[in-house]
């Protein structure tokens, strides 16, 4: 049984990860991040943006499987669905 986040004590960098959104929804995230960062100052947030294409799930699986995926992902139903074929998401 997984523990439970204890939020009050976060600290480090977190790394953000999404697909093709940056250009178009930079004001709504860097607002999130900035709040977010406020509200934990001892977070940082890097966020990362890969192209929308059609390799992404790949990607996703290949990151996972060699442990540099990033500690938040945004992702479509098709990369879910690859990851749990792959075996890399737990419930």
């Amino acid at each position: 049984k997984a523990s439970q986040l204890n939020l009050d004590t976060l600290s480090g960098e977190i790394t953000f990860q999404a697909q093709g959104l940056k250009g178009t929804f930079d004001g709504f995230f860097n607002d999130l991040i900035k709040k977010f960062e406020k509200e934990h100052s001892g977070c940082t947030i890097k966020w990362t943006d890969l192209p929308g294409t059609d390799d992404f799930d790949t990607t996703m699986v290949t990151q996972a499987s060699n442990g540099t995926m990033a500690d938040v992902v945004n992702m479509p139903s098709s990369t879910i669905m690859a990851l749990s074929r792959a075996d890399y998401l737990l419930d």
